[in-house]
């Protein structure tokens, strides 16, 4: 077994972060969905077994909002039974488990920001769903790290940061709720906390728990889109009119929180962990998909 060896579930931004980010210091094994089912205890068991790693992170989940509501079993089969299966091939094997979860276990009823007490009183079932897989964890295993975070985007993959992006060229107006307050946070810098996390606990530190984790600063989905269209002006991308509406001006299903920022001094106290800025992560993602000299 490599001393640095972290078996992955998922393939989405966050999990694809961490391979990049990891290799070469570390061994990345990376397990999409079609190698394993979580939703299967002995599927789980199997890998863990085969792939003989030192720590494990669980970055796979339904993370689809809108298709939770209307795929309710599908959605907690894989955010709460799958973390629970993976809690228990964690355990069989003695090894420490990192999972990710969302600020969505929240309301968003309070102004002041989120720590890691307040009571998770999820207003949909994907935050129900991922609740619900947070508590299964803590009641099979007492080695894991849960980092909550939000609104996480890359240069990849399905996110807002991409959504806005791909309006670029083909809308002559992008329509933006503004009501709703959070935290967009950079898939690169959640891998970079797992993995300085992973090494904190392969070297004998055993500071276990929940913890928070997010970008900085707050805004809202419309600040988003316009920091977004900012650096894409300054590239000299040609952006359409960005108009601000309200939630109930959003066809949805979904009832979302409107205003969650979540507290993030203890990952900090504990492990010198700070908040990213996420802004120049959009201008960086914006270079790679735009280098100088070749604009849209």
């Amino acid at each position: 077994m490599d001393s640095k060896a972290a078996l992955v579930f998922g393939s989405g931004q966050v999990a694809r972060a961490v391979y990049r980010v990891g290799m070469p210091k570390w061994k990345v094994v990376l397990v999409p969905h079609s190698m394993v089912d979580i939703r299967s205890v002995e599927s789980v068991r199997t890998v863990v077994e085969k792939e003989q790693c030192s720590i494990i992170i669980n970055a796979a989940a339904f993370t689809n909002v809108e298709k939770s509501e209307v795929s309710e079993d599908e959605c907690y089969a894989v955010n709460r039974d799958g973390p629970a299966n993976i809690a228990i091939a964690a355990a069989a094997y003695n090894l420490p488990m990192l999972h990710l979860s969302t600020d969505y276990v929240f309301d968003g009823g309070q102004s002041r920001k989120y720590n890691e007490l307040d009571l998770p009183k999820p207003k949909n079932v994907y935050g129900a769903s991922k609740f619900s897989g947070e508590r299964r964890i803590q009641k099979l295993i007492d080695r894991y790290i849960i980092i909550r975070t939000s609104w996480v985007f890359s240069a990849e993959g399905t996110n807002f940061l991409n959504k806005i992006l791909s309006s670029l060229s083909v809308h002559r107006e992008v329509k933006v709720v503004a009501d709703q307050i959070g935290c967009p946070t950079p898939a690169v810098s959640i891998a970079q906390v797992l993995l300085r996390i992973s090494e904190g606990i392969l070297e004998g530190r055993n500071e276990w728990g929940l913890y928070h984790y997010c970008g900085n600063p707050q805004t809202s989905w419309y600040g988003f889109a316009k920091t977004i269209f900012s650096y894409a002006e300054k590239r000299g991308i040609k952006v359409p009119k960005l108009t601000e509406i309200s939630t109930g001006e959003y066809e949805s299903m979904v009832d979302r929180p409107p205003h969650v920022v979540m507290e993030c001094s203890k990952i900090k106290d504990i492990w010198g962990i700070e908040q990213p800025d996420w802004r120049p992560k959009v201008d960086e993602f914006l270079e790679m998909k735009w280098p100088k000299g070749n604009l849209i």
